[in-house]
């Protein structure tokens, strides 16, 4: 896969009190197009070879989010429909925080700080919450018992060698779908781990799926830290305690192996 042809998500979710309290003008729907490729010009000094259209639609998510991808000579923009009517001004910052993310190129900083003061803004957290109370969130569940590992007994036995057995037991379930990109992850907020499907497969060692589900475990044990209007994730506290994983090092040679060969 070229670089150009990988979509790079590009999320936000930290949203907290600021201004403005409402849109100027909307952007018109024809002329974000030339706002795309304005920022190809920007930042690359020409808009790429082979474009022949973008297309930009808005998309119900629960969260305010923006992706990108360019593949075949189209350029594929997909926003919340929450940043529909936002003004012109800001969809030329995004474009440029978008394109620059996907082109690992530079971009100015002061237009996404400018960016993040929209997103940041009560009119975004009233939509945030309005969406919620709509459509509740519910926890998805796709099983414990893989065709090679059982979770649960995953769990009992990473609990007991390095949390002394007396870690409650969270959610705990396979995702849907077999990922190889994200091995695992937590709901933090309602204490869920998800372990890939992919790793329930012969050929992947007990001491892999055990190091996954610890690590996943740690993020409960040390939440993420929210500095301003940073997340940290990994903190330092979080990083000292995972290396005590007996197979630590050998765990992750594997997964990156796996990961690099695609």
């Amino acid at each position: 896969m070229k670089k150009s042809d990988h979509p790079t998500p590009y999320l936000w979710d930290h949203l907290i009190e600021s201004e403005p309290e409402a849109p100027d003008t909307p952007a018109q729907p024809g002329a974000l197009e030339s706002v795309y490729r304005d920022a190809f010009r920007q930042l690359l000094g020409r808009v790429p070879r082979g474009l022949r259209e973008v297309k930009i639609t808005y998309y119900p998510y629960r969260d305010v989010q923006a992706k990108i991808a360019r593949q075949n000579g189209v350029l594929r923009v997909r926003l919340s429909e929450m940043l529909e009517d936002m003004p012109e001004d800001l969809h030329r910052a995004l474009a440029l925080v978008l394109v620059g993310k996907m082109e690992r190129k530079p971009y100015p900083k002061a237009e996404e700080e400018r960016l993040d003061r929209y997103l940041e803004s009560d009119l975004i957290r009233r939509r945030m919450a309005e969406k919620e109370r709509l459509r509740p969130r519910r926890p998805q569940h796709y099983g414990t018992q893989g065709w090679k590992f059982d979770l649960v007994d995953v769990f009992d036995r990473v609990n007991r060698q390095y949390f002394g057995g007396k870690l409650p037991r969270p959610g705990i379930s396979w995702t849907r779908t077999q990922s190889k990109k994200r091995m695992g992850y937590v709901d933090e907020e309602r204490q869920n781990v998800y372990i890939s499907r992919w790793l329930d497969r012969p050929r992947v060692p007990r001491y892999v799926i055990e190091y996954v589900m610890f690590h996943e475990l740690l993020h409960l044990v040390y939440p993420s830290e929210h500095r301003g209007k940073r997340t940290f994730h990994h903190t330092k506290t979080f990083h000292e305690a995972e290396k005590i994983f007996k197979d630590y090092a050998k765990a992750l040679r594997w997964l990156g192996y796996q990961v690099k060969k695609g």
